[in-house]
């Protein structure tokens, strides 16, 4: 349904209600500071690429899309790498970030591939619970799916992200798919390279988990 085109990108993580400051406003700057930088930087590096690759062949795998009816929302999508490659799988596709760049790189090379904005987009905002605020960025919106990568290392409240982004997804059949890294003997070099392994976690509804 979308154009496909290899994207450089990094998921900015940082956590879904404010706190004190500190990690969230420092991811926030730092990934602002990072998002015109893909082309040669971090995000454009050969191992960086083929982890999004194979997280996306993994989602893929795990959970179904249909490119008439699937929409979904791409949590912490930084500058859209993983968005690219889930893109042509769905109807829509909204991407979600707290860094401004991130967001505006995101939708430049968006409206530069043509795509309309009711296909794919990105916002920037701070998610909160559903029906915890007077406002709702996606107006009333149900996902299919949620998908967030190579972020959860980064939040500081993992259950409140998880319940927020829950809140969210379609009941029941709503579907949440977390890829992220695994402490290993070879975590240092993986947190240099942010993901060559995919811990990927899926909650239907909430009411089954499955590890992979």
């Amino acid at each position: 349904m979308h154009h496909h085109s290899h994207s450089h990108s990094h998921d900015i993580a940082a956590d879904s209600h404010p706190n004190e400051g500190g990690v969230k406003e420092a991811n926030r700057q730092y990934f602002d500071s990072q998002a015109h930088h893909h082309s040669g930087g971090y995000e454009a590096s050969p191992a960086r690429q083929l982890a999004t690759q194979k997280a996306a062949a993994t989602i893929l795998e795990a959970v179904s899309f249909d490119e008439d009816k699937t929409i979904v929302m791409d949590y912490a999508c930084g500058t859209g790498l993983l968005s690219q490659q889930l893109a042509p799988h769905t109807k829509t596709l909204i991407g979600v970030d707290i860094s401004p760049k991130s967001v505006e790189y995101y939708n430049e090379r968006v409206a530069n591939q043509g795509i309309p904005p009711e296909e794919m987009r990105a916002i920037c905002t701070e998610l909160v619970e559903r029906n915890t605020s007077d406002t709702d960025p996606f107006d009333g919106v149900e996902f299919d799916v949620i998908v967030c990568t190579q972020a959860y290392h980064h939040f500081e409240d993992i259950d409140d992200v998880t319940k927020t982004l829950a809140s969210y997804l379609k009941p029941g059949t709503g579907v949440l798919v977390v890829v992220d890294m695994i402490r290993s003997s070879e975590s240092e070099k993986l947190h240099k390279d942010h993901g060559k392994c995919f811990g990927i976690y899926r909650k239907s509804g909430l009411n089954s988990a499955l590890s992979k």
